[in-house]
C-alpha cells in the first residue's frame, strides 16, 4: 500500500537492487557510464525490476522513500510520457542535458526562453507532479494561454498519475479535466487559463508553471496576483518561445540583467540534439560546398555540424522571418517583431551584441564605498552605473558637465516604467552614457530620486518630460528638492515672443524631431551608448509606438519605449542645455 516515503535509504538488505542508477541504463548514456542499453532494453529491464519490487514490502518502502528524496530518480523510473521519437509507445522521463540544467540551477523565480519542443514544459510539469505527490498540502498551478492547451497539460499530469504502479499511486479525492487532488496529503495540481481572474486570489500557491507566456495578454496581472499568493519556499516557472517583446520579454530581460531576482535560462535550438538532418557519404561534401557566406558565418559562430546546418536551412526556408522567433540562436533577434521599424533594427541589434560583450557596470559595493552620502543608490536595484562621476576631466582639468533626461510614468507596479539617463558631455555636441535608472516610482518620488542622482553627478542639468505625470515630477524636483539646475525649454507664442518653461514638452511635433535627431547622433558616434535596455527597445520600436505613451491616459504600452525617450531627452538637454542659464 501507499506509505508516502519521506526519504531514501541505502540499506544493504535491498533484495532486488532498487537503487540502480538510471543514468547507467539510459538509452544515450553520459560519458563514463559503465553500461549502455538502448531505450527498449532499459524499459524492459526496469519493468522487470519494478515487478520484483512489488512482491517485497521492504523493497516497496525503499522505492517510495527513494522517489520522495530524489526527483530525477522518480522521473527516470516512474514518470511516463508518450515517446515522441516512437509514436504510440511510452517511455520514462530521463532528464536530458537541457532538463538537467533546469533541475540543477533552479531558483525560486525562473524564466525560460527556448526554442520549440526541447522538453522544458514536460520537465517543469514533472517537477510539479513530484511536489504534489510527495509533499503535504502543496498547491501547484499550471497556466496555459488558452483552455485547449490547459487541458493538454493537465492530460499529461493525469497520464503520469494513471501509469504509476499501484503501490506508488495514492488515492485521488478528485480527478477532473482541470484538477487532481490527492487524498493522502491534501496536495493538488490545478490547470488554469491565462486571463482567469481567480489566479492568485483567495488561495495560496506553492508551485506555478506558466507556459507560452509571451502570448498572454495579462502576464503582469498574473505575476502580481501570484506574487501575493506565493508561499515561502515556492517556485515560479515562466517558459515560452519568443513572440514580440511584450511582458514576457521584459520579465526575461529584467531577470537576465539582474534588475529582478531569479534565474534566466536561454536554450538556443542547437542545444536540442534532435535538430539535425542526416547527410550520408558524398551528400556531406555536396552540402558543404553549397553553404552561403552567411550560412558559414552562422555555422562557425554557433559551432554547428553539417547535419545541424542542413536542418537549419530547411527550417529557414519553411519559416522565413519566423525562424528566429521559433528557433532562436540568441536572445535578442528572436524578439524582433514584424511591422515597420522606427529605427534600424539590425543596426541596434548589432550594437546590443557589442554592448553586452564590452560594457561593465560599476559594482554597487564600490558606489557605496566611494560615495557614502549616496549609498542608497548603490542599494537601488533599478540604478545602473557604468562610469563614476568626476569633478574635473582627467585630460584637460576642465569641470565635468553632466545632463539627465527623464521619462515619467504613473509609478504603478506592472505599469509603464519611469526612466532616467545620465550623460557625460565630453566635447561640443558629443556625449557618453554613464548611468541610468529604470523602474517604478510615483511622479513626486521620481522627482526626488532624480535630484539625488543629479547631485551625485555634479548637479547635472535635468530635463524632465512635461506632460501629464511629468508636471508632478518637475514640481517635486523644483519646489520640494529645490534642485538648482533644471532644463527650461524655449517656446514661442503666436507673436513670436520666446519664453522658457521648465521641462521638455513631448508633443507629436517635438517627439518626431527628438527621435530623428537622436538616431542620427547615435549613428554618427556623437552619442556613445552603453545601455543594453536602450538597444533592445530601439530594435523593437515600431512606427506608431511614439504615440503609444502615457500621454493618453496612462494605459500600458504595447511595447516599452521608456528608455528611448529618457535617453533622447537626455541627449537634447546635453546639447541644448549647456547654453541655457540655469539659475
Amino acid at each position: 500500500g501507499w506509505t508516502g516515503g519521506e526519504g531514501a535509504s541505502d540499506s544493504p538488505d535491498d533484495p532486488v537492487g532498487s537503487r540502480v542508477d538510471p543514468v547507467r541504463l539510459r538509452g544515450m548514456s553520459l560519458p563514463g557510464s559503465s553500461a549502455v542499453l538502448d531505450r527498449e532494453a532499459y524499459e524492459d529491464l526496469l519493468d522487470w525490476q519494478l515487478a520484483k519490487i512489488a512482491t517485497d514490502p521492504r523493497a516497496v518502502a525503499l522505492e517510495q522513500a527513494s522517489c520522495a528524496a530524489d526527483e530525477s530518480y522518480f522521473f527516470a523510473r516512474h514518470f511516463k510520457i508518450e515517446d515522441i521519437e516512437r509514436p504510440g509507445r511510452l517511455t520514462r522521463l530521463i532528464p536530458k542535458p537541457i532538463q538537467k540544467k533546469l533541475l540543477e540551477e533552479a531558483s525560486t523565480f525562473n524564466v525560460v526562453l527556448k526554442s520549440r519542443k526541447p522538453g522544458v514544459s514536460t520537465l517543469i510539469d514533472a517537477r510539479a507532479f513530484h511536489r504534489a505527490l510527495f509533499r503535504p498540502h502543496r498547491r501547484c498551478v499550471i497556466i496555459a494561454h488558452d483552455r485547449e492547451h490547459t487541458g493538454v497539460f493537465m492530460d499529461r499530469i493525469r497520464f503520469a498519475y494513471d501509469n504509476l504502479p499501484d503501490w506508488l499511486k495514492p488515492p485521488a479525492d478528485r480527478e477532473t479535466r482541470s484538477e487532481v487532488v490527492f487524498r493522502h496529503n491534501g496536495s493538488h495540481i490545478r490547470g488554469l487559463t491565462a486571463g482567469n481572474a481567480r489566479i492568485g486570489r483567495g488561495s495560496d500557491i506553492d508551485f506555478l508553471h506558466g507556459t507560452e507566456c509571451s502570448i498572454w495578454n495579462d502576464l503582469d496581472a498574473v505575476l502580481l496576483g501570484a506574487g501575493e499568493a506565493m508561499r515561502e519556499g515556492g517556485e515560479v516557472w515562466l517558459e515560452s518561445t519568443a513572440n514580440g517583446r511584450e511582458a514576457f520579454m521584459e520579465t526575461y530581460c529584467a531577470v537576465r540583467d539582474g534588475r529582478r531576482s531569479g534565474k534566466a535560462f536561454f536554450f538556443a535550438w542547437p542545444a536540442d540534439p534532435r535538430n539535425v538532418e542526416p547527410l550520408i557519404g558524398r551528400e556531406r561534401i555536396a552540402f558543404d560546398s553549397s553553404l552561403t557566406k552567411a550560412e558559414r558565418e552562422v555555422k562557425k559562430s554557433l559551432g554547428l555540424s553539417l547535419e545541424q546546418a542542413k536542418w537549419r536551412r530547411s527550417k529557414v526556408e519553411n519559416l522565413e522571418d519566423k525562424f528566429q522567433q521559433e528557433y532562436p540562436e540568441n536572445d535578442v533577434d528572436c524578439f524582433l517583431t514584424s511591422g515597420t521599424p522606427k529605427f534600424d533594427a539590425k543596426w541596434w541589434t548589432s550594437l546590443l551584441q557589442v554592448v553586452m560583450e564590452r560594457v561593465k557596470r560599476v559594482p554597487p559595493t564600490l558606489i557605496r564605498e566611494r560615495f557614502p552620502a549616496f549609498a542608497a543608490l548603490g542599494d537601488d536595484p533599478n540604478f545602473v552605473m557604468w562610469q563614476m562621476p568626476r569633478k574635473v576631466c582627467p585630460c584637460c582639468g576642465a569641470p565635468e558637465f553632466y545632463a539627465i533626461g527623464a521619462d515619467v510614468a504613473e509609478g504603478v507596479p506592472g505599469g509603464n516604467f519611469s526612466h532616467g539617463g545620465v550623460l557625460r558631455v565630453t566635447h561640443i555636441e558629443r556625449c557618453e552614457q554613464v548611468a541610468e535608472w529604470h523602474g517604478h516610482l510615483s511622479p513626486p518620488e521620481w522627482g526626488l530620486r532624480l535630484a539625488v542622482i543629479g547631485n551625485l553627478y555634479n548637479r547635472a542639468i535635468i530635463g524632465v518630460e512635461r506632460n501629464n505625470h511629468g508636471h508632478a515630477t518637475n514640481y517635486a524636483l523644483q519646489r520640494v528638492a529645490e534642485y538648482p539646475t533644471i532644463y527650461r525649454h524655449r517656446e514661442f507664442d503666436q507673436r513670436g515672443n520666446g519664453t522658457r518653461k521648465i521641462g521638455f514638452p513631448t508633443t507629436p511635433g517635438t517627439r518626431e524631431t527628438l527621435l530623428t535627431r537622436f538616431q542620427q547622433r547615435v549613428k554618427a558616434n556623437e552619442h556613445i551608448v552603453r545601455s543594453s535596455l536602450l538597444c533592445r527597445e530601439c530594435a523593437d520600436f515600431q512606427v506608431g509606438d511614439e504615440d503609444d505613451d502615457d500621454h493618453k491616459g496612462g494605459k500600458k504600452k504595447k511595447r516599452n519605449n521608456d528608455s528611448v525617450f529618457g535617453w533622447a531627452i537626455a541627449d537634447w538637454v546635453a546639447v541644448k542645455g549647456a547654453a541655457i542659464p540655469v539659475a
